[in-house]
């Protein structure tokens, strides 16, 4: 499964988190992030937001946690930053 959420703490404590089967397409990916209260409060606050380079990164991460040749495995991106043109991985683990 592959969660989708604020990160970090606020995870926890927002109770706002997405899951979803992998693997899925980048408009799959752009529909599980508008679930988010978080991605919703978000586009309010800046209407010029674009979420699809998040949702791009999402979906190709779905991928790649599909394609592993293990059942059980946790690889976890959190935080990602994201901005209308560039989407950065700040921490992961394995």
């Amino acid at each position: 499964m592959v969660a989708c959420g604020a990160g970090g703490t606020l995870t926890e404590i927002l109770d706002d988190v997405a899951l979803k089967r992998p693997p899925f397409d980048v408009a799959q990916a752009e529909a599980l992030m508008q679930r988010l209260r978080i991605v919703q409060r978000a586009s309010k606050i800046d209407p010029h937001a674009r979420i699809a380079p998040a949702a791009e990164f999402v979906a190709r991460f779905s991928e790649l946690a599909a394609s592993a040749p293990w059942r059980r495995f946790v690889l976890e991106i959190n935080p990602i930053k994201w901005g209308s043109k560039f989407v950065t991985a700040v921490d992961g683990r394995y």
